[in-house]
């Protein structure tokens, strides 16, 4: 077998990874499941009066692993980019590291459109995975602290931006019910208070229940269609979550993939005290 195609030799292996990496996965899948079986709905079990057990279930997965395992399956890219141009860069071989990295990713971006368009999953990672990795290759080396000054400065656009448009929304609200109680039959609204009121009405439509119900069973009729519809449907619904998710939250990825390179280089995710030189 070709050195630059075979499994990885077990006296190679980093246990600790494997083992961190197992539990990512396993904690993904729990993440998909609620999306997997219910549709489009698995986010929302209000709409169908979930209680009990289901209740429960969708409550720990939204609180307790939906969070915390994307952001350890992103650690561990983070550390994984290091971990695979180290191994490359030990071989004898005419094809760079970085182009061996390169074609990974443009392998998991391949799969990702693949998952997107022909598989019809809306929750495919595979495809922002493989561009945020071409984005993290240009940091491969730098120092801990300088990751870890990465790290926050994600945070800080994370935390900045997802406040502002909390601030935006309360905003939107507050003026909308100012100009609702406005006496119409005296007071002529502005092109610009109308366009606040029909925004802040729209805003408020979107969270009744009924509105909701009404969603949901839209999606549904598509989701049990044809693969036309269904292809209509999830590829839309991806994309349209797409761009808004790539420019604004994009920034918690980034920001664990930095902390995996950091913790790599450090030792901590490997028992080590240390790694050794990065390419």
């Amino acid at each position: 077998m070709n050195q630059t195609t075979a499994p990885v030799l077990q006296k190679e292996r980093i246990d600790i990874l494997d083992s961190i990496r197992g539990v990512a996965v396993l904690g993904i899948l729990l993440m998909n499941i609620p999306s997997m079986g219910y549709s489009v709905i698995g986010r929302d079990p209000f709409v169908l009066n979930e209680t009990g057990l289901n209740y429960d279930i969708w409550f720990f997965n939204d609180w307790l692993v939906d969070g915390t395992q994307r952001g350890l399956f992103s650690l561990l890219f983070g550390a994984g980019i290091l971990l695979f141009i180290n191994s490359k860069s030990k071989l004898e071989s005419p094809v760079s590291p970085t182009d061996y990295f390169f074609r990974r990713q443009l392998w998991l971006i391949l799969f990702g459109l693949v998952n997107i368009y022909v598989f019809l999953w809306h929750g495919d990672i595979l495809f922002d995975y493989g561009v945020c990795g071409l984005f993290m290759f240009a940091f491969r080396v730098w120092e801990p602290r300088k990751l870890l000054a990465g790290a926050a400065v994600c945070f800080i656009l994370m935390l900045a931006r997802e406040n502002r448009d909390l601030y935006l929304d309360k905003k939107l609200i507050s003026q909308g019910e100012a100009i609702e109680k406005l006496d119409t039959t005296t007071t002529k609204l502005t092109v610009i208070q109308k366009d606040v009121l029909e925004d802040m009405q729209a805003f408020r439509n979107r969270t009744k229940t009924e509105n909701r119900i009404q969603r949901v069973e839209r999606a549904n009729t598509y989701m049990r269609d044809s693969y036309a519809h269904v292809y209509e449907f999830s590829v839309n619904r991806y994309l349209s979550n797409f761009f808004g998710y790539s420019y604004f939250g994009i920034w918690d990825v980034l920001l664990f993939m930095f902390i995996g390179m950091a913790f790599f280089k450090m030792g901590i995710l490997t028992g080590a005290d240390h790694t050794g030189s990065t390419p």
